[in-house]
């Protein structure tokens, strides 16, 4: 049963490194939503990615209005993350924040840009949750 468990991943991800491969980059600034991210991406410690080093820079787009958490979504080398930043995100104001994710730790390293790196979801400070649209499975 291992066995056919192990195959069964191996073909999984296999098939999933194929469709990634077909996946274009990113391109920079990216609007999403009241989100303008400037750059996304990871380190590289030796031939995987390095812990810690997704690093998103990003402002908030939408004037009059303050930001309190924005949850990124990073698709890297065929695996999906969410990252959440949380703060008082002002107008226009750059903010440079890196995150872990135990998923990417030691992941083999594809260069520096994931695929995807987009709002999942960004809360106003008077409550207002915005999800901006992309595709789904992204």
């Amino acid at each position: 049963m291992r066995t056919i468990l192990g195959l069964t991943l191996a073909a999984s991800f296999a098939l999933g490194a194929a469709a990634s491969a077909q996946t274009p980059i990113q391109a920079y600034p990216f609007k999403s939503g009241p989100v303008t991210i400037t750059s996304c991406s990871l380190g590289k410690s030796g031939g995987n990615v390095a812990k810690g080093s997704i690093e998103i820079k990003y402002f908030q787009n939408v004037p009059g209005r303050h930001l309190t958490s924005i949850t990124f979504r990073v698709n890297y080398n065929n695996v999906r993350i969410d990252v959440t930043d949380t703060g008082t995100f002002s107008f226009q104001a750059p903010i440079d924040h890196k995150f872990d994710s135990p998923l990417l730790d030691s992941l083999g390293y594809a260069g520096p840009n994931p695929n995807i790196c987009r709002v999942l979801s960004a809360q106003f400070g008077d409550g207002e949750v915005v999800t901006p649209h992309f595709r789904p499975g992204v």
